[in-house]
């Protein structure tokens, strides 16, 4: 597998390629990693990320402001990856991904988790003290019912 996949790419290695480092974000499977892109071509791109990514995984890359781009894992050695994309880019997006210069695109981030409504101090203490009142009339009332 790994060898027909090298083989596919091989005209997309050909492909001029532009040292770049902007920050992306990288989805696989259900979970979104920071990376950062180190070189672009309008038929791939070198990444390095933390994330685990198998040869041959489908991917989508968020580079700074620009909507996610589908691609497949050509090649990978430790933490930098070798992707092609499923649709090349064309030139006018190209240059404006890479016109700017290093780090030139906002770092993106995942998006936060929602917010849980944390009630005041005096609501939670009463609702314990309200919790254990209970259970310790449900324990004395059964105490009393098998006694008495």
């Amino acid at each position: 597998m790994a060898t027909r996949l090298k083989e596919l790419d091989r005209p997309a290695m050909r492909e001029e390629r532009q040292s770049v480092r902007m920050w992306a974000l990288v989805d696989y499977g259900d979970v979104s990693e920071n990376a950062v892109v180190r070189d672009l071509s309008a038929t791939g791109f070198g990444i390095e990320t933390a994330r685990v990514l198998p040869e041959g995984a489908a991917i989508a890359v968020t580079i700074g402001a620009s909507a996610p781009l589908a691609a497949i894992v050509v090649h990978a050695s430790d933490d930098r990856y070798g992707c092609r994309l499923a649709d090349p880019l064309d030139a006018a997006m190209l240059d404006a991904l890479t016109r700017d210069g290093p780090f030139a695109s906002a770092r993106p981030t995942p998006a936060p988790a929602p917010q849980v409504a944390s009630y005041p101090r005096g609501v939670r203490a009463g609702a314990i003290a309200g919790a254990a009142i209970a259970c310790w009339t449900v324990v004395l009332g059964l105490g009393f019912a098998i006694f008495a």
